[in-house]
Formats: C-alpha cells, sequence, structure tokens
C-alpha cells in the first residue's frame, strides 16, 4: 500500500480519517501487510499492499475466479510490428489496443487529458483500463470487490501512480470530492441495482470533475419484432448462473472453440442466436467475454435515456450519451 493512497482513505463507517499500524514493509517499498485504524473502532487489514474493506466478495465471486484465471489476456501489450486489425466497440483497432481504445470510446475521455489527474477505475477488474490511465500519467485508484485485485496488484500495483483498494462500491473507503475523474466501464449493471452503484460514485468526484459509465442496453423491440438473441442468452443464463465453476467454464471453453462456425450462412446466425458468445480472434478474450454473459449473478440492462435520467438526478452537467451504447459522461458543477 503506497503512502500517497492514505490521504485518500476513509472510514466507509464514519467517514473519519484511518491510522495505519504498518507490521511489513514490502521489498518493493509500501506497506505489505498492516491494519487501518477507525475512531469509530472499525478496523481494515492491509493484505499483501491491498487495503481490504470487505471480508466476502458478495455476489462477484465469479469476476474474481475470471480475472485470476486470465489475469492478463486482456492487457494491451507494446507494438511489436502486428498490424492485424479488428472490429471492436464499432471500430477498427489494432490488435493489443483493445483496451486504450474501449476506455477513449466509452468514457469519452483523451488518454492526452490524464495527465496529472486523480483517477478511481470503479470495478478494475485485472486492471486493464487503471493500465491505461496510468500509462497515460495519472494516479489511479482501482478498486474491486472481489478477488480480481489479487490479478491487478500483480498487473499494475507495483506501478508508482497506481493502487488498488478490495471494497464495496456501495460503501467505498475514500474521502468525498477528491477524484478528477471517475469511471466505471461493465460493472454496474453487475450490481443489484445499477442506478444506486451509479449515485454513489458520484459524491467522490470533485467539484469540475467528469464521471462516465458503461452499461449494457437493453433491446429495443422494433414493432412486433422480439430482440431474439437477447430472450435466447436470459434463457441461457437461468441455468447457467446454476452450474459449477469448472461446468461452466467447459461450457464456455466449448462455445470459444466452435465460434468459428458462425462465419458459416444459416448455421452460424442460428448459433449466434440462441448461444451469443464474443467473436474476438484470440481464444482466452472469448471465453472471458463469455463467462462475462453467462457467470454473474446479475445483469441488468439499461436504455439511453434511462441512464442520462440518473446523471440528472445527480445533479450533472454537460451530459453527453457517447457513440457506443449505453456510454454517458458528464461534469460535476463547479469550477
Amino acid at each position: 500500500m503506497k503512502a500517497w493512497l492514505m490521504d485518500l482513505l476513509a472510514c466507509p463507517t464514519c467517514g473519519n480519517d484511518l491510522r495505519l499500524e504498518a507490521s511489513e514493509i514490502g521489498e518493493h517499498g509500501g506497506v505489505k501487510k498492516g491494519v487501518l485504524r477507525s475512531a469509530c473502532g472499525q478496523s481494515f487489514p492491509v493484505i499483501d499492499y491491498i487495503p481490504r474493506f470487505v471480508k466476502t466478495e458478495l455476489y462477484a465471486q465469479s469476476f474474481g475466479i475470471e480475472w485470476n484465471l486470465f489475469p492478463r489476456t486482456q492487457l494491451d501489450r507494446p507494438n511489436d510490428g502486428d498490424e492485424k486489425r479488428i472490429i471492436y466497440n464499432l471500430k477498427e483497432v489494432r490488435l493489443g489496443e483493445e483496451s486504450r481504445e474501449s476506455f477513449i470510446l466509452k468514457t469519452g475521455i483523451e488518454l492526452s487529458d490524464l495527465e496529472g489527474k486523480l483517477v478511481l477505475d470503479a470495478g478494475c477488474g485485472m486492471g486493464r483500463f487503471s493500465d491505461v490511465c496510468a500509462k497515460a500519467g495519472a494516479r489511479v485508484v482501482g478498486v474491486d470487490l472481489s478477488q480480481a485485485v489479487e490479478a491487478a496488484f500483480d498487473n499494475v500495483g507495483f506501478e508508482p501512480n497506481v493502487s488498488i483498494v478490495q471494497a464495496d462500491i456501495f460503501n467505498l473507503p475514500f474521502k468525498k470530492g477528491r477524484f478528477d475523474i471517475v469511471f466505471s466501464i461493465g460493472v454496474l449493471h453487475h450490481t443489484p441495482d445499477t442506478r444506486r452503484a451509479f449515485l454513489s460514485l458520484v459524491p467522490f468526484l470533485k467539484p469540475g470533475g467528469r464521471i462516465s459509465i458503461w452499461v449494457y442496453a437493453k433491446p429495443k423491440w422494433r414493432g412486433s419484432v422480439i430482440p431474439y438473441r437477447y430472450v435466447f442468452s436470459d434463457m441461457i443464463r437461468l441455468v447457467t448462473t446454476r452450474l459449477s465453476e469448472e461446468k461452466l467454464l467447459k461450457l464456455c471453453e466449448m462455445r470459444a472453440r466452435i465460434a468459428p462456425i458462425g462465419d458459416i450462412p444459416i448455421v452460424g446466425k442460428v448459433l449466434r442466436l440462441v448461444c451469443p458468445t464474443s467473436n474476438h480472434p484470440n481464444f482466452e478474450w472469448r471465453v472471458m467475454d463469455t463467462l462475462d454473459w453467462y457467470s454473474p449473478k446479475y445483469q441488468w440492462k439499461h436504455t439511453e435515456e434511462e441512464v442520462v435520467a440518473w446523471f440528472r438526478e445527480a445533479g450533472l452537467t454537460n451530459i453527453e450519451a457517447l457513440q457506443v451504447p449505453v456510454s454517458v459522461t458528464a461534469q460535476k458543477p463547479g469550477c
């Protein structure tokens, strides 16, 4: 745990400052083991450099499993001369830059705007977007409810401008009004209440700061046409969310292996309709995307109008709906 994080932390119960009692300093610097204590009597352990403000993963266990199985698959890689390009999030991007491009498209934030900013990555998973922001010069706090924090720390936690925290998005352990940028990509719809999860983030944004979220889009009925793809996938989830971790992983691997069948006329179309999956060229990426869809306990979908209404409810200004549905960004009033 880095020294600069202490200035941001607050007791999630009473809101007071926390006192750190370090019992082990890591070989790379920072507190590897210790206890954070609050005036109200609460205490929170620091284990393997990560402050822990929850005792269980609650509803997010599947993500902890997923990200520790595939801890580096979605990290962007240096340009190694591979110029293969794919369509990703409605845009043609070079293979190996998907996280970078996804961040820009789903937040509306250019990397050049991140230099020197304090950023909260709400639901950091294995740290793919924290990595993007840190490389752009931001100071980043990545927070996640699940054991994905272990993978996130291994990936980016030793960077001097990144801190990883395990905490509940509904009860965050930070001082209010401190972050220049708050973003959450593909996370809030996996909580018990997407709207409440979003509203819980706004107080931590400083006046004039910017908040951006991306959540699953609610399919629209067009006249009498039913969005069958979503109907079938939701029906499959009635089964997959009840499978053991081992069985679900095997199912997702099998579906990812036969993904190329999707290019076959008629047969492929039916398969994509009845059992949708990612068409990413990387096998592990396809498995992860399929797990993302079939394993979470909660998977809400929302319309753009619905999400924009939350931003208005929060008193935000300069609200903008972005190209990728449903992505919305706005500012907090102030200087």
